[in-house]
C-alpha cells in the first residue's frame, strides 16, 4: 500500500543539525527506528527505545550497524529537539504521503479538531489551554493524516482552517467536516480550489 523505500528518500532530504564528534547513529537510523516502534504501537520515547532494546540483535542486522546496539531514549529525544526541525519533517512526511496511490485515490477530505490528551506540562495553571490541540486533515478511505496543525492559545479551529487546507491539493476531493466550519469564506476557497465541500449541520 505505501513504498517504504520512497520514505526513506523523503527522509534523508531532512537537515540534521547535529555536530559530526559523537554521533553515533545516523537521523535516518534514528528516523527508521522510530517508525518501527511507532507502527508497533510505542507512543513515547521511553517505550520506542524500549521497543528497539528488546529487538537489538535483528535491527542492528537489519540496518547494518556497527555495533550491535540500539539508542538509548535520550538520544532519540535529544534528536527530536535539537536535529531536525518539525517543519521540514512534516514538509517531507506530507510530501511523501500524498505521492501515495492509495492517499491518491481516496477523494474525500475530513476536517477536524482534536485535543491530545497528556500534553499538558506539569506547570500549567488552570487559566491555561491544558493540552495540545490539533486540527487534521485526513483522508479515511486511506486511513492516512494527510496534514495537521497545531493552534495557537485561543486561536478557533475555524481561524486556521483556511490556512491548513491551502497546504493540500483540492482539485477533485471532497472536504467534509462538522457544522463548526459551515462558513462562505471557506466553503468558497475550496470550490475555488477545484474541489467541494460537505458539511454535517
Amino acid at each position: 500500500m505505501f513504498d517504504v523505500g520512497s520514505l526513506c528518500a523523503h527522509f534523508s532530504r531532512l537537515v540534521d543539525k547535529r555536530k559530526a564528534r559523537g554521533k553515533r547513529y545516523s537521523a535516518m537510523t534514528l528516523l527508521v527506528l522510530m517508525l518501527l516502534a511507532k507502527l508497533a504501537g510505542q507512543d513515547s520515547i521511553e517505550g520506542i527505545a524500549d521497543w528497539c532494546k528488546q529487538r537489538e540483535e535483528g535491527l542492528s542486522k537489519l540496518l547494518n550497524l556497527k555495533r550491535v546496539s540500539t539508542p538509548h531514549a535520550t538520544t532519540f529525544g535529544r534528536f527530536l529537539r535539537q536535529a531536525i526541525d518539525p517543519q521540514q519533517l512534516e514538509a517531507e512526511l506530507r510530501a511523501y504521503f500524498e505521492k501515495q496511490s492509495a492517499v491518491r485515490k481516496d477523494t474525500q477530505r475530513a476536517i477536524d479538531g482534536k485535543q491530545i490528551r497528556g500534553t499538558a506540562l506539569p506547570t500549567s495553571t488552570e487559566t491555561e489551554a491544558d493540552n495540545v490541540y490539533l486540527l487534521g486533515v485526513y483522508a479515511p478511505a486511506a486511513g492516512v493524516m494527510v496534514l495537521q496543525a497545531e493552534l495557537g492559545a485561543g486561536q478557533a479551529e475555524l481561524t486556521c482552517a483556511p490556512q491548513v487546507l491551502k497546504g493540500l491539493d483540492l482539485q477533485g476531493k471532497l472536504v467534509s467536516g462538522d457544522a463548526l466550519f459551515t462558513q462562505r469564506g471557506l466553503s468558497a476557497q475550496i470550490v475555488a480550489a477545484g474541489g467541494d465541500f460537505l458539511w454535517k449541520v
